[in-house]
């Protein structure tokens, strides 16, 4: 049986009652939306379900406005797709909010369902292709650690077996050292025990000849 693939979830802050339950119905085909009276309830929706991707929030509203509640969520670093429904038309209204970045789109009123579906279209298809492009950052980023973390193990294992090496070679000289100091005791004994106590160690004439 072939599995049903969840509708993409989309906020709606709406404080008309009747406009809000319109434009669920006309969503609710490709959608699952949820609606919010104001913004407040808005966060504890958000709180409750993190997979909602898109916000339709109308601008005019009791209490905090749509675009300073788009503000916000901008300067949290929401991940959320946000758009703005508005009766004002002013250009520069509007090009201060899409300037802003706090926008990805707006919406004027009165609007179609045309419009208003070839917008959360829009939305779906660049939240999903920012999410794609945070993948491949956190991949990307994952290589490079992978990277360091193989070159930091190298130095080590470098910095391991120089010192290794290098305690080797300081044993080796050391004991060269040794037997240095050893063999020159051993002849300056020898040297002694033959011209002071006359003691002739060495019987073969050859090796006589050196003591």
């Amino acid at each position: 049986m072939r599995k049903l693939q969840a509708k993409p979830g989309v906020l709606l802050v709406e404080d008309d009652p009747i406009q809000a339950e319109c434009c669920k119905r006309l969503l609710a085909e490709f959608y699952d939306v949820f609606v919010a009276p104001n913004t407040v309830e808005a966060e504890n929706i958000l709180a409750r379900t993190p997979d909602i991707k898109i916000l339709l929030c109308d601008h005019e509203m009791d209490g905090e406005q749509g675009l300073t509640y788009c503000r916000r969520l901008q300067f949290r670093e929401s991940p959320l797709i946000r758009i703005l429904v508005t009766g004002h038309s002013e250009p520069n209204f509007l090009v201060e909010a899409l300037n802003s970045n706090a926008l990805f789109h707006y919406l004027l009123k009165p609007y179609d369902r045309e419009s208003l579906l070839k917008v959360l279209k829009m939305a779906h298809e660049a939240y999903d292709e920012r999410q794609h492009e945070l993948e491949y950052q956190e991949v990307s980023q994952s290589g490079e650690e992978e990277k360091l973390s193989l070159f930091g193990k190298l130095i080590h294992w470098g910095q391991v077996i120089f010192g290794l090496g290098s305690m080797i070679l300081v044993t080796i000289l050391i004991v060269l050292v040794v037997a240095a100091i050893v063999g020159v005791g051993l002849l300056l004994l020898l040297y002694f025990l033959k011209s002071f106590l006359g003691i002739d160690i060495f019987k073969d004439s050859h090796l006589s000849d050196w003591f």
